[in-house]
């Protein structure tokens, strides 16, 4: 099986059988072992971010704003740093996937506090339906309600390019609205009017 993405790389995947795929020279990767991975790695996520979110709203002065800043950027070049060394080290992910998790979700959960401090409930409900849909869907899949088929991707594929778009439209009209294209609100009339 033939792939381009650098995780994969050099690695041989055999043929699938049963629902499970066999990488040479490794342990046999099953659906509900990936499941529960993506369930824990999912749960560090949330409690890290939550942390995060914790460690924003306390009460602030100019020196806990800097820690949080270095603290953010640590968290960033980290996380950096263990993709570029998991990619290198495939055998290592057992270790590096928790700690990256951790790391993300503490950069998740401080940029979110900032969108909250400036646009009061936004972020909540954002992180909130996000990390609530995702443990859904992983209970959805380990129960069996919901099958992966080939209909099912084009389906899912259809509803984020839409999600897509919609996001793009959005933010092309709000760049336009407040005059970051030339043909601002007040000035388009004339660019119209030629």
């Amino acid at each position: 099986m033939e792939t381009t993405n650098p995780i994969f790389r050099n690695v041989e995947l055999g043929e699938r059988s049963g629902g499970t795929v066999q990488v040479v020279g490794a342990e046999r990767i099953t659906l509900n072992g990936t499941l529960h991975k993506a369930g824990i790695l999912l749960l560090c996520v949330a409690m890290s971010a939550l942390w995060g979110w914790r460690m924003f709203e306390a009460p602030q002065d100019r020196r806990t704003t800097v820690v949080i800043v270095v603290v953010l950027l640590a968290c960033l070049l980290g996380a950096s740093a263990l993709v570029w060394l998991t990619v290198r080290k495939k055998t290592w992910s057992p270790f590096t996937a928790p700690v990256y998790a951790l790391l993300e979700g503490l950069v998740m959960g401080d940029i979110s506090a900032g969108a909250n401090r400036r646009y009061p409930g936004i972020a909540i409900q954002a992180v909130a339906v996000t990390i609530a849909m995702s443990f859904g869907l992983l209970v959805a899949y380990r129960s069996g309600l919901l099958r992966v088929t080939e209909g099912f991707n084009r389906k899912l594929t259809a509803a984020i390019g839409g999600v897509g778009l919609f996001y793009l439209a959005t933010l092309s009209w709000l760049l336009w609205a407040y005059g970051y294209f030339p043909c601002s609100l007040e000035g388009c009339s004339a660019y119209l009017s030629v």
